[in-house]
């Protein structure tokens, strides 16, 4: 942004060292915007777009997360990406605070002390170190996280979910438990290359639901007759695939689990056994059906990829918790929210 920069509450520059000690997660460098007036929208309204058990989520609220993605280096800072990123992050949204309900209920969440403490803590450690980066603040683009404002509320929430699902995390994600993790998804971490095949049918970036249900239909309905054997994999990407790969029956060589390919594609081929046959995969492309040929396995250990292992069983941790909570929350969409988000999760009460 040609500004200072900052990655997970670590800004980059000259005031790294000190901002670093008040900052043992990007809610305490939030705070330093923060006041006792909710932010409001460009026309002064503050806009629900959704409630979870009686609690609001805010428009404000989906675009200072999005926000932080953008200010993390995650995320290109482009209004296409804020627009299509509105509906998931609103989901991710009424997710945490389902989870966090669920944690309460359970008695496994942080208690009020233990949250009064920590934002005593990251106030204090604010204080020593405002005056400095208070000209740094002003430079920043108005929708960067640290330029927003934030209510006492909000910074509330924002502790008692990361020390809760911290808590949580320490608890559920023992060395045991990664260990067996590691070894489920050994293909995912040890270096494994898979050897896939693809066909894909193109989506246009403007196509509507209407579309890419009809792909989907034409890629499940030319997947089960690969299935039955009516037609070979190579042939039928031969004949329908838009891909270029279409030349060599599909084959697009070796692929790691985090390399080139999109997250999505990855995903479904490193779940594939060789010769399985994945059911219809959306990307930004279009719909792929994958074929996993060939398998290389690698040699790399727990210890080398621990990190890595352990970001990943937290992920799945907090989907399949969410997955279990959310037909159990009462989840109320603003008439508008549900427009923009046509397929949300889990039940709609509205």
């Amino acid at each position: 942004m040609g500004r200072e920069s900052w990655r997970f509450g670590k800004p980059i520059g000259r005031f790294a060292r000190a901002a670093a000690r008040a900052s043992s997660c990007m809610l305490v460098l939030v705070a330093t915007a923060a006041t006792a007036e909710d932010a409001r929208n460009a026309d002064g309204e503050d806009r629900p777009l959704a409630t979870v058990n009686g609690h609001a989520i805010y428009e404000r609220d989906v675009q200072r997360e999005i926000s932080l993605a953008v200010a993390q280096n995650r995320l290109p800072p482009r209004d296409a990406t804020r627009k299509e990123l509105a509906g998931p992050t609103l989901e991710l949204l009424i997710d945490r605070r389902v989870v966090l309900d669920a944690l309460r209920r359970d008695k496994r969440a942080a208690s009020d002390a233990d949250i009064d403490l920590e934002l005593a803590r990251a106030k204090a450690a604010l204080a020593r170190i405002q005056d400095a980066v208070a000209g740094r603040l002003r430079s920043l683009d108005d929708d960067h996280p640290l330029a927003q404002q934030y209510s006492d509320a909000d910074l509330r929430f924002a502790m008692d979910w990361r020390l809760s699902w911290r808590r949580y995390c320490e608890a559920e994600l023992t060395d045991a438990a990664i260990a067996a993790y590691s070894k489920k998804h050994r293909r995912q971490f040890d270096g494994t290359e898979l050897r896939v095949s693809h066909i894909l049918f193109s989506l246009s970036k403007n196509a509507d639901e209407n579309a890419v249900r009809e792909t989907i239909e034409r890629a499940a309905k030319l997947r089960e007759r690969i299935v039955s054997g009516e037609i070979s994999f190579a042939d039928a990407a031969r004949q329908f695939s838009d891909a270029p790969s279409k030349t060599d029956g599909g084959s697009i060589g070796e692929i790691t689990r985090r390399g080139e390919q999109h997250e999505a594609f990855a995903a479904v081929a490193f779940a594939l056994a060789v010769g399985e046959i994945s059911r219809p995969t959306r990307t930004p492309h279009g719909i792929h059906i994958i074929q996993c040929t060939a398998e290389n396995p690698g040699d790399k250990k727990l210890t080398d990829v621990r990190d890595s292992v352990v970001r990943a069983a937290t992920t799945e941790l907090f989907r399949t918790r969410a997955d279990a909570e959310r037909p159990k929350a009462k989840i109320e969409y603003a008439d508008d929210a549900a427009a923009a988000n046509p397929q949300p999760r889990g039940k709609r009460v509205c």
